[in-house]
């Protein structure tokens, strides 16, 4: 009850502080708008992964969970049915769409993602062919259910690596000696969320990009996107509720925060709360 209280708190004030495109100065932030969120587009591969989505939503079948994390929503139960996992820890539509279309918006093509859950999010990444695609995940009965989905859409651009992110997150970093985009849903915890960015540091180049999920899951989340805003390499920071975007492009002189919201003003999907 306490974190339902929070988000809804927090989701009014980040509703009425925000802007559409319409007040945007930055031709970046512009560019951002109306090329992720509002554009309007469904391709055969979102109705593909869609698809799958709901096949996901209808699987009763019990898992045992590996939680490494700052928990579930749901509750400490380590058994879940397929069907809970996909409705609660999935991304919801709207904002897999908006994952790939800010790959698509700067051309990434080696992207990280911590937190692969059943692995919808690492197919909407990985739509174009020309984009790397490394996930983490600490369980391993749903990175097995992750890699059907990967299999069924016959994704050859992505890999998955399973365990503690501790130790994967360092190894696959390492992999590239920079990173385009770096997707962080895996541990929403103040520290732990802290030290991912910190050791993102070195692995970036100018136009590199690091989304947060959920920066208002908790107020130590809210607390750790206020540090990594605040941070003197962050040039640019973008606040969607439910990601927190930074920059780090040196020519942008003077530090922006800006709090977005598409041009409908579309209120947020609370299913999972």
């Amino acid at each position: 009850m306490k974190q339902t209280f929070y988000l809804i708190k927090q989701y009014l004030k980040y509703y009425f502080r925000s802007v559409t495109l319409y007040k945007v100065h930055s031709p970046l932030v512009f560019d951002f708008c109306e090329k992720v969120l509002d554009h309007r587009v469904v391709l055969d591969e979102y109705k593909e992964i869609e698809a799958l989505r709901k096949q996901l939503l209808d699987n009763k079948t019990p898992v045992t969970i590996t939680d490494l994390g700052a928990g579930s929503r749901t509750g400490p139960t380590k058994t879940r049915r397929i069907q809970q996992i996909a409705y609660n820890a999935v991304s919801p539509t709207y904002q897999c769409e908006i994952l790939h279309k800010i790959t698509r918006l700067y051309n990434a093509k080696n992207v990280l993602e911590m937190g692969t859950s059943l692995g919808i999010s690492a197919a909407y990444l990985s739509i174009d062919d020309n984009v790397q695609i490394n996930t983490l995940e600490g369980c391993p009965h749903t990175a097995d259910l992750a890699r059907e989905v990967f299999k069924e859409l016959d994704r050859k651009n992505i890999s998955i690596s399973v365990g503690d992110f501790k130790k994967t997150y360092l190894e696959t970093l390492a992999k590239n000696k920079q990173w385009d985009i770096i997707y962080i849903d895996g541990n929403h915890q103040y520290q732990p969320t802290l030290d991912y960015f910190e050791q993102a540091k070195q692995y970036l180049h100018n136009d590199s990009i690091i989304i947060f999920d959920d920066i208002y899951w908790s107020e130590d989340m809210t607390k750790a996107w206020e540090a990594i805003k605040a941070d003197p390499t962050v040039t640019l920071s973008l606040d969607l509720f439910f990601f927190g975007i930074v920059y780090f492009k040196k020519e942008i002189k003077q530090k922006q925060h800006l709090t977005l919201i598409g041009r409908n003003r579309k209120p947020i999907d609370f299913h999972w709360i």
